[in-house]
């Protein structure tokens, strides 16, 4: 007990430098777990966006390319699939059910998807979650619109409220599908994905509003109470969600519709996909946490240039300790202390900060980036972490507190010049 007094009479009597040295290695802390909890955030988030679709089929393009516009609404196809062909695999006894996804289309910067209320049945998310309503319903009447919960939230729209769908990913005067408004009919639970940050809409719709459209320009309006009543079948899509009868043959499928005669197809399994996203983004993903571990290493070096550079202010504090009886063990054995309670105040501190800047700043997560950040105390691998770092506090300490070790009493007690 008088060891750990004397540890905090000294820690006290140095505050400043020890309050400044510890808030550098909480933030250096705070730094790497904020760092690999968005991490893992960030590969949750793609990971959870799309469930229950053994492949996706779409005209002929890279995995990656497919993925980014088909599931995270990232980028636009090169080209699209026929509605022919997508109705020949439809049939295809080996297919359970397809929902077909049609995009090219906008509302205030959030990406508009042609789809069916297939969509909500067989398309889920996270670990096999289905869509869920929050209020309303699916699209019923051609002029619907079911809403993504980052989008009415953003936008502040509610049931029942117009909008304007606007031709294009880039909204422009002349780009408007004004003649023809869409109401809302439903909006979506937070999913945590980019369904969030998507409208959508029916096929037919997306046929209805452009009528009378070419090149990108309105040459007619439309009619909305006689487009009701017309043939709105599609001629293209922009891809398509499938799901297999047996999950054992979704390779044979899959080169059964890229060798597909009639047009040129891609089917893209998606866990496949996500693998390959993820083995080129890992290399960002590690320079991220080598930063990261730079910046903990620096502020435990930090901490033993400041216990180095008050050693020999102390000599005479340590010859006193020594001239009472403290053995030369007992002074090291303090120093030592002393740079582990910094360091495990350090860590503390961090993993506070960490924990209320989470839960404060996770529905701003989810509503700007589409983030679902975990909300936990402490995963076994940061807790290894934490550890980690005040093993190496403690084994960067060994050396101030080796030369204490070695100096002796006629040393503490010598003016230098």
């Amino acid at each position: 007990m008088r060891l750990w007094a004397l540890i905090w009479q000294s820690l006290f009597s140095r505050r400043l430098s020890v309050v400044l040295t510890l808030v550098t290695l909480a933030l250096s802390v705070a730094l790497f777990l904020s760092v690999t909890r968005l991490q893992n955030a960030a590969r949750n988030s793609f990971e959870r966006s799309i469930a229950g679709v053994d492949l996706i089929v779409s005209a002929r393009a890279s995995d990656l390319q497919v993925l980014l516009y088909s599931v995270f609404r990232l980028g636009d196809p090169i080209n699209n699939l026929s509605w022919e062909s997508f109705e020949q695999w439809s049939a295809d006894p080996r297919i359970a059910w397809s929902v077909p996804i049609s995009l090219g289309d906008s509302h205030r910067g959030f990406r508009v998807m042609g789809t069916t209320n297939a969509y909500f049945d067989h398309v889920l998310y996270g670990n096999n979650q289905s869509l869920a309503f929050a209020s309303g319903k699916g699209l019923d009447d051609l002029f619907d619109v079911v809403l993504g919960a980052g989008v009415a939230q953003k936008l502040g729209y509610g049931l029942n409220d117009r909008l304007v769908v606007s031709h294009g990913t880039v909204s422009t005067g002349n780009s408007e599908h004004d003649d023809l408004p869409f109401r809302v009919s439903g909006i979506l639970e937070p999913t945590g994905t980019s369904i969030d940050q998507t409208l959508l809409v029916s096929l037919e719709a997306i046929e209805a509003i452009h009528l009378g459209w070419q090149t990108g320009r309105k040459l007619a309006s439309g009619n909305a109470d006689q487009l009701r009543q017309a043939e709105l079948q599609p001629t293209q899509i922009t891809a398509a969600f499938v799901g297999l009868n047996n999950r054992l043959r979704i390779f044979h499928v899959q080169r059964a519709v890229n060798s597909y005669d009639e047009e040129a197809l891609t089917a893209v399994v998606p866990g496949v996909a996500f693998a390959r996203l993820w083995s080129i983004v890992g290399v960002a993903e590690q320079a991220f946490r080598a930063i990261a571990v730079l910046i903990v290493v620096l502020s435990i070096l930090a901490m033993i240039t400041m216990i180095l550079t008050t050693l020999s202010e102390r000599r005479r504090e340590m010859a006193i300790y020594r001239s009472l009886g403290a053995t030369p063990l007992v002074i090291a054995m303090m120093l030592l202390s002393e740079a582990l309670v910094i360091a495990f105040g350090g860590c503390l501190t961090g993993w506070l900060f960490v924990q209320a800047t989470s839960r404060i700043g996770a529905s701003m997560l989810q509503e700007r980036l589409g983030l679902l950040l975990p909300q936990h105390w402490l995963t076994w691998g940061e807790l290894w972490v934490l550890l980690a770092i005040l093993a190496s506090a403690g084994a960067a300490a060994i050396i101030p507190a080796a030369l204490v070790y070695r100096s002796t009493l006629a040393d503490g007690l010598t003016v230098r010049s």
